[in-house]
């Protein structure tokens, strides 16, 4: 089973810098989001999605999977906001008796929104699938965030998997024994899982803070990693890149 961190830690940019994938990033999805023409989201969303599977190398088929899901609710906004807000007609369809009408504004907002939801996805996707999870722990304790908050969010980051591991390593088992075999075995077997998760969960946290302690956790735990620093040649790229998607933004009429 493939996971989001075996793909960031695997790919052709995974060593490249992790403050340059950042700010390429955050500068990028700031540019979507505040965009009022649908062609900038539109070019950052193909953009985003030729430097993910070309550049870096993520397959194709699993990057597809990802999008899917943000594909599918944005086309359900893209219908509500077009029927449902909005002033000016646009043409009306009959369902069982019922009249809906949609309206160009609404339509017009709709699709703006949309194109900023599936280009600032394809940011995240980015960062997500190019960079490992320690490297973005680092920078964030470089941007000064709470230790608190870093300290917890590396904690539950590390115990999302060591509890998805068990639940996986459980329901094999499960399933060797024909847990899954009718309606009511896979009820029962799902609330052992369920049941046993919770438990292997606490005592797995417990074993953590014990570890922790024996080796003098004062509240920080660090991390050695090697980041390269940004070089001019990429910053001058970049910053030449988002004025040439401003420019675009200014003289494409909404």
């Amino acid at each position: 089973m493939q996971l989001l961190e075996d793909y960031a830690v695997n790919n052709n940019l995974s060593n490249a810098s992790g403050k340059s994938k950042m700010l390429f990033s955050c500068m990028t999805l700031l540019v979507c989001v505040f965009s009022t023409s649908i062609i900038v989201p539109l070019l950052i969303f193909v953009i985003m999605i030729i430097v993910t599977v070309g550049w870096a190398r993520i397959p194709l088929k699993f990057y597809i999977k990802l999008l899917l899901a943000p594909i599918g609710f944005g086309l359900i906004a893209l219908i509500a906001m077009t029927f449902f807000f909005g002033i000016e007609p646009w043409f009306s369809i009959d369902i069982f008796g019922f009249t809906l009408t949609a309206t160009k504004d609404g339509f017009s907002r709709a699709l703006i929104s949309t194109g900023r939801m599936l280009g600032s996805v394809t940011c995240l996707l980015f960062l997500a699938l190019t960079t490992p999870m320690a490297d973005i722990f680092v920078l964030l304790h470089k941007l000064h965030l709470p230790a608190v908050f870093i300290e917890l969010s590396m904690l539950i980051y590390r115990n999302i998997f060591v509890m998805l591991q068990e639940a996986l390593r459980m329901e094999y088992a499960q399933k060797m024994r024909l847990g899954y075999s009718d309606i009511s075995g896979s009820i029962h077997a799902l609330s052992m899982l369920a049941g046993n998760l919770f438990i292997r969960s606490w005592d797995s946290a417990e074993r953590t803070l014990i570890a922790m302690d024996s080796r003098c956790y004062d509240g920080t735990i660090r991390v050695l990693v090697e980041d390269p620093p940004v070089s001019k040649t990429f910053l001058f790229g970049l910053v030449g890149f988002e004025l040439v998607l401003i420019y675009l933004n200014i003289i494409i009429p909404v």
